[in-house]
């Protein structure tokens, strides 16, 4: 879709110059590797300290090969020897996470919440002449539509997911911004990072620019949907023997747990009888790890530990049960002659409940340690691998051994841990063979993977096979949907499905309703009014049930989402811009070519195509395909 040309500002020029999925696209990509160039330089002065850095060389290796076993032994992937090799591959990451992902998930109930747009389901082929579904396709062509797209009880399914899926939460963190100011403390790599906004900023003005611009039809199309998407919304003490510092942490809330009353009342009870479980400052505690001086007893040249200490500041359990910031005196013993000048820090948290660490600051001159939100953990600040202190080397081994488990145990919520199962659990009954319960993906690339979780195996005499019992799926701690976004989506998800789907269900389920669609007017209803059922499925009060909010395809125009021009443009700039792709030259290759178990060749030439390519021609294109 686009030719190398060095004249244009992105080194690319688009075969479709309205095309806002790649305009908008090429902007956001440059800014982000801009970043990451800037960042990286910052770590990696020169190709060899990539080369040397044996904790990158794993990463990537498991990258490859635990995250993309189907696709390891291919030839394409980057041997990450060089900075530009790691600024491309970490650009490509980060894209992915966010503007890719920005790109076809927060489209899907604009454009897909209306079924008819764009169905989830095709139940049969196209009809060809002579046949009785041809027949009905000429005459009856709305029915006919409705018999193969999503019918309804698959249609309300759908719409209650995507409508929760397409959804912004409360607390979203947006490309170019952070929740906090504790992620690093370089002040070069804070200075890019504002940098790096700062550039998102001007792109989301350009952005908004271009979707007013009425001669760039394919921002907005007939259905005047604005293509939106994309849119990025220390000092003294070295010598003391006491070394003062500052923790920033936030609690758990006690209360978010409790589901019933018998949890309340056993929590409550929790709280009055055990003061000490729930006193943080007699329950937290802290040791400095030296980076400059080793311990002499040591071979591996490990950095000398201090003594533990724990919280200062008496704070008592009521103030901690709302989710907020707090901030906590703490004080080491540390004489700077005898342990040198710390790198980093174990934390052991006693307590039942988890808190989240979001700093630990020192009056000290060097790069504060922070982040972490595991039991008990050594911290450290962000170093290439090559370029960790030989005396914190030990911890460091001790630190990815622990995020890389070792196969064993069962997974606790509290956890970190990174290692890897297959899916082979996915239901079970008493009548599985051993075809029942294949690995998902094949037993040579299972893909994609878990995490595993350690659960119970189960076993079943009849086939010999193990599966894991039921139970919820073990997530590291880190990944976790924050407290806010977890409820949040929960309480909209109850909202949604609870509420709407279950009296449908039910009356589905009792052959109240038919599962098909009679008309185009019937499937309106869902956005106007709700869905009419039954009262003896409802009960006394209101009928209607299920209605869904509009979504913004139709909100302008209810007809213009039938429209060609309006198809042509949401293959551009609707839910996935990504089906498209290059045009190769057996696309056009006659049909008696094409071998006949290949997909079916095009009936477009290129004369037809070339009447809006601006020039270039279908040859230049394929060039770079082949």
């Amino acid at each position: 879709m686009a030719i190398e040309d060095s004249s244009s500002p992105n080194g690319l020029r688009l075969v479709i110059e309205d095309y806002p999925y790649a305009v908008d696209g090429l902007e956001i990509w440059n800014a982000i590797k801009t970043w990451v160039q800037d960042y990286v330089s910052l770590y990696y002065g020169t190709d060899d300290a990539v080369e040397e850095d044996r904790e990158l060389k794993a990463w990537w290796k498991e990258v490859i090969e635990k995250g993309h076993a189907d696709l390891k032994d291919e030839s394409w992937w980057p041997k990450l020897q060089t900075r530009q090799e790691l600024i491309q591959s970490c650009s490509t990451i980060i894209w992915i996470a966010s503007a890719l992902h920005a790109a076809v998930n927060f489209g899907q109930y604009p454009y897909g919440g209306y079924i008819l747009n764009r169905p989830t389901l095709s139940r049969r082929l196209i009809s060809e002449k002579g046949t009785p579904e041809y027949d009905e396709m000429v005459t009856n062509p709305q029915k006919a539509y409705l018999k193969t797209i999503t019918p309804k009880y698959q249609t309300l399914i759908n719409l209650s997911v995507i409508e929760i899926l397409s959804r912004h939460t409360s607390d979203e963190v947006y490309l170019g911004q952070r929740d906090g100011s504790n992620w690093i403390s370089n002040p070069k790599a804070v200075e890019g990072f504002k940098k790096f906004g700062k550039n998102l900023e001007n792109i989301e003005k350009k952005i908004s620019e271009r979707n007013h611009d009425p001669n760039l039809r394919n921002r907005t199309g007939p259905a005047q949907l604005p293509y939106t998407v994309l849119l990025p919304t220390s000092e003294t003490g070295l010598f003391s023997m006491v070394v003062k510092g500052r923790v920033v942490l936030m609690q758990k809330n006690v209360l978010e747990t409790v589901t019933d009353a018998k949890e309340l009342v056993s929590s409550a009870i929790k709280l009055m009888s055990s003061s000490v479980e729930y006193d943080i400052t007699k329950s937290v505690f802290f040791k400095l790890i030296s980076r400059t001086k080793s311990n002499h007893c040591s071979r591996d040249g490990a950095g000398k530990v201090g003594k533990e200490t724990c919280l200062e500041n008496n704070v008592s359990v009521l103030r901690s049960l709302g989710e907020r910031r707090e901030e906590f005196d703490i004080y080491f013993e540390w004489d700077a002659a005898e342990m040198g000048i710390p790198g980093a820090f174990y934390v052991k948290n006693l307590m039942n409940d988890e808190f989240f660490l979001a700093s630990l600051t020192l009056e000290y001159p060097f790069p504060a340690c922070h982040q972490n939100k595991d039991k008990n953990k050594i911290h450290f600040p962000y170093l290439p691998g090559n370029q960790t202190p030989g005396t914190l080397r030990k911890y460091r081994e001790e630190e990815l051994k622990s995020l890389r488990g070792d196969g064993t145990g069962q997974r606790q919520e509290w956890d970190r841990i990174y290692d890897y199962d297959v899916y082979n659990d996915l239901g079970f009954l008493d009548s599985d063979i051993q075809q029942d319960h294949p690995i998902l993906g094949g037993p040579h690339y299972p893909y994609p993977r878990r995490v595993r979780t350690g659960r119970k195996l189960i076993h079943n005499p009849k086939n010999g096979s193990e599966y894991e019992e039921q139970g919820q799926n073990y997530v590291p701690r880190d990944e976790k949907f924050s407290h806010v976004k977890t409820s949040g989506f929960l309480e909209f998800g109850k909202k949604t499905l609870a509420a709407g789907v279950e009296p449908l269900l039910v009356s589905l389920y009792l052959k109240l309703t038919s599962n098909e669609f009679n008309s185009f007017e019937e499937v309106q209803k869902m956005y106007e009014g709700g869905i009419t059922l039954p009262v003896s499925v409802t009960g006394p009060g209101t009928q209607n049930v299920l209605q869904f909010p509009p979504p913004r395809v139709i909100q302008e125009s209810k007809f213009a989402w039938m429209t060609d021009e309006e198809f042509t443009r949401e293959m551009i700039a609707g839910v996935n811009p990504c089906v498209i792709r290059l045009l190769k030259r057996e696309d056009l290759a006659p049909r008696s070519n094409q071998d006949c178990h290949s997909n079916q060749a095009s009936t477009i030439t290129k004369e037809q195509l070339e009447i809006n390519m601006g020039g270039i021609t279908v040859d230049e294109v394929t060039i770079y395909t082949d």
